[in-house]
């Protein structure tokens, strides 16, 4: 792939044929994405609000929510953390509630928060 800039577009080429452009933003470090140029798990999180990972989160416990917070409140980008927050989500589906408790309880206990959001 090869990327070019111009003043407000960005151009995505494949072996020199354009297959995306859209808009720059015009607020510096600010990033623009296409829905349809995410991934599937990016635009649920994009589809997703601070209020409903917080619900869900705190119908888990304490823990959960205090994860689900971090998760939102410690990167740049909120959908960052609506990413990492739906994550917890798919594991609660995979190993259950009190599972999902009580592992975030221990992430806390052992300040694993900051690690989680390099993975």
């Amino acid at each position: 792939m090869d990327v070019r800039f111009t003043g407000n577009m960005v151009e995505v080429f494949h072996e020199s044929v354009r297959v995306a452009s859209h808009p720059k933003s015009r607020v510096p470090h600010r990033h623009t994405t296409l829905p349809a140029h995410m991934l599937v798990t990016h635009q649920e999180a994009a589809n997703c609000s601070g209020g409903r990972i917080r619900t869900w989160a705190r119908s888990i416990g304490p823990s959960a929510l205090a994860v689900g917070n971090a998760n939102i409140e410690a990167l740049p980008h909120p959908e960052q953390g609506y990413h990492s927050s739906l994550s917890l989500l798919r594991l609660e589906q995979a190993h259950g509630r009190v599972s999902l408790e009580q592992a975030c309880q221990r992430a806390l206990h052992f300040g694993l928060l900051a690690k989680m959001h390099v993975m």
